[in-house]
């Protein structure tokens, strides 16, 4: 495996000595003082290329399902090229899913025009990720809040709405008959 000849280091023998990824993670975590891994940086690296290459794509005309997840694959691609790693594990692992969000209603568009340089680009996709989060946790409170209006609807009135009645039983196996 390539990455293996990265994670050893020559000793004072000169002896090659391997170091394991429990090793690095280990060295992060002290290093940061937070519970961080070598995963969380290919993660950011995924997300910050993804979002880096969308907000550098037009969406496709005419903009049907079909061209946005063409255009969409092909960013997965490059970036799981340059992370080493297949594009559905770079998809499922690496990139957050909220910048292909951003790209197919707009958010990212205009980006490339205005930011320069990789810290830029960094700074970006913080901004970016941190709005894509609270408009997330605005969302998961106000359906929360609706919910619960629901649910006290519910108890004054004594019925449950409509959308929130049980769903019918399945079918019932015939009863058997009997021999005679």
């Amino acid at each position: 495996m390539p990455g293996q000849a990265l994670f050893q280091y020559r000793d004072d023998d000169g002896q090659l000595q391997p170091v394991d990824s429990g090793e690095v993670n280990d060295y992060l975590r002290e290093a940061m003082g937070e519970s961080f891994t070598a995963k969380d940086f290919r993660t950011w690296g995924g997300t910050r290329a993804a979002l880096q290459r969308l907000a550098q794509l037009p969406l496709p005309e005419p903009s049907s399902e079909r061209a946005l997840t063409l255009a969409q694959n092909a960013v997965i691609r490059e970036v799981a090229d340059a992370l080493g790693n297949t594009p559905a594990v770079c998809r499922k692992a690496y990139i957050d899913p909220c910048v292909f969000d951003g790209w197919r209603c707009g958010d990212l568009h205009g980006l490339s025009e205005t930011v320069r340089g990789e810290r830029q680009w960094d700074l970006a996709t913080l901004r970016y990720l941190a709005r894509a989060r609270a408009a997330t946790r605005k969302t998961a409170k106000t359906a929360k809040a609706t919910t619960s209006r629901q649910a006290v609807a519910t108890v004054a009135v004594g019925k449950a709405p409509k959308s929130a009645s049980p769903r019918r039983p399945g079918r019932r196996a015939p009863a058997a008959r009997e021999r005679s």
